[in-house]
């Protein structure tokens, strides 16, 4: 399954930057797929000053790939690339497991740090999903 390595986010960057630039506690939205190694450090950094809404982006491609064949794959953030047995249920089944894992991993994370998190899926509405969200008052 991909490694989550730092190579090719921002988000280390952002918080460095943001930190820097803020002098007084304030609200800040950090969207991400969140797969990216030391994102629990980073939102650590600026949760002890600030309100932390984590927005994790979702694809259903996230749940489970196409059963396609071997396919080549090449991930632009890491430089990784591979072939994957997308038709083997072996790999379907690594697949979903990983991902289980991802959202285990982003929901036990911003509990620790104190960010509040929402999960957005590609195919839904986020406006009025985000609306809502900030209606009550989180």
């Amino acid at each position: 399954m991909p490694e989550n390595r730092n190579r090719g986010s921002a988000l280390d960057q952002a918080v460095i930057k943001t930190a820097k630039t803020l002098k007084n506690r304030t609200l800040i939205v950090a969207i991400s797929d969140f797969r990216i190694g030391n994102f629990e450090e980073s939102l650590s950094k600026l949760s002890h000053n600030n309100d932390i809404v984590a927005i994790r982006i979702v694809d259903e491609i996230d749940y489970a790939l196409p059963k396609l064949g071997t396919m080549n794959f090449f991930d632009k953030e890491t430089g990784q690339q591979g072939f994957f047995p997308t038709a083997s249920m072996i790999f379907q089944n690594k697949w979903k497991t990983y991902f289980e894992q991802t959202e285990k991993r982003f929901s036990a994370s911003c509990k620790k740090i104190g960010a509040i998190p929402l999960e957005i899926h590609t195919n839904e509405d986020y406006v009025s999903k985000l609306t809502a969200f900030f209606r009550e008052g989180r």
